[in-house]
């Protein structure tokens, strides 16, 4: 399997067209919940959210075409949720089970897995903090993380 970075490097619009048409499988309210429950998990990674981060990765939902089926509204309101019960230790738990609902799919899991890479580097910084999420974010969906770091 090749890199999930290499690939999105070589050929950026066939790569995010290939993940957009996977995700479109799946498009249904647990798919998107776990895309966006991934994404404030990402986003709260270091203990801090700036409106500048938060902006980019909202950019990234609402452009995505992977995940075009929901209105921006809906996407928005979803994850400024989503992000105050990712700040929450106890409301966090939530959002791992939105995430773990992917597990046994494969091609489900590996797709949120791969938006939720992308949405860690939405801000062209993937952090340590990010990285340790999105590899317990494989882990809860048995994904292999080695492509995606």
């Amino acid at each position: 399997m090749s890199n999930f970075w290499d690939t999105i490097r070589q050929n950026a619009e066939a790569a995010h067209a290939e993940l957009a048409k996977k995700a479109s499988r799946f498009n249904n309210r647990a798919f998107l919940e776990s895309v966006i429950a991934a994404a404030a998990l990402i986003t709260a990674a270091d203990g801090k959210v700036d409106s500048a981060e938060t902006d980019k990765v909202l950019g990234f939902l609402n452009k995505n075409a992977a995940l075009a089926g929901w209105s921006s509204d809906e996407k928005a309101k979803l994850f400024r949720d989503s992000l105050k019960q990712a700040g929450d230790e106890f409301d966090a738990i939530l959002l791992w089970g939105k995430v773990a609902k992917q597990k046994g799919n494969d091609e489900a899991a590996t797709t949120m897995v791969g938006l939720a890479a992308l949405i860690a580097n939405a801000d062209g910084d993937f952090a340590d903090a990010e990285k340790a999420i999105l590899k317990r974010i494989c882990s809860s969906v048995g994904v292999d993380p080695a492509p995606y770091l």
